[in-house]
């Protein structure tokens, strides 16, 4: 076996050295089989350094897939929050279809969450980005990942009773698409 006393095998002595701390970080363990010769101290040196970093890296790649995930849910449920906030300011719990243009009977509330919940759920492209603002799509963010149809909805929703009063701009001289601009 490996002689790690005296002077003239400090290497060995070295090897052994690295051989007990590589074991005692890595937290592989003493075992009850062991190297013998400096050669195989190296080798098992090199072998526990390569079984360490692969470890640390399948579990820094676990810690990753746990924090994106968590992330997104993060995201969706601001989301959510920030939807809810723009139907509880809806004027109008339900517009006429000749306003809307929608023929589903479902409510636009219903729909903007449902529409969230699906981008979600298919992780589309859009999801993380903020995208261009308007001036309503400042005070309200959940437009900008709306579809045009629902976003148009949306704003008719948040601002037909003000357009009503102004009569060049009321559904009597306007349509709801130009209204809707």
């Amino acid at each position: 076996g490996l002689n790690p006393i005296g002077y003239s095998n400090f290497m060995d002595r070295y090897w052994l050295c690295l051989f007990w701390a590589i074991q005692t970080i890595t937290s592989i363990g003493y075992g009850n089989i062991a190297p013998l010769t400096a050669t195989e101290f190296a080798v098992a040196n090199g072998l526990m350094l390569c079984a360490g970093i692969f470890w640390a890296y399948v579990i820094g790649s676990l810690v990753d897939v746990v924090a994106v995930s968590s992330k997104l849910q993060n995201e969706y449920v601001t989301r959510m929050d920030e939807a809810n906030q723009l139907v509880k300011n809806f004027q109008d719990s339900k517009l006429p279809e000749s306003v809307t243009g929608s023929t589903t009977g479902v409510k636009a509330s219903k729909r903007v969450r449902r529409f969230l919940t699906n981008q979600k759920e298919h992780s589309t492209k859009n999801w993380m980005d903020d995208g261009n603002s308007l001036t309503i799509s400042e005070e309200f963010p959940t437009l900008n990942l709306l579809s045009p149809e629902l976003r148009r909805e949306c704003a008719l929703h948040l601002t037909h009773a003000y357009l009503e009063t102004v009569p060049y701009l009321s559904s009597k001289y306007l349509s709801p698409d130009d209204q809707a601009e």
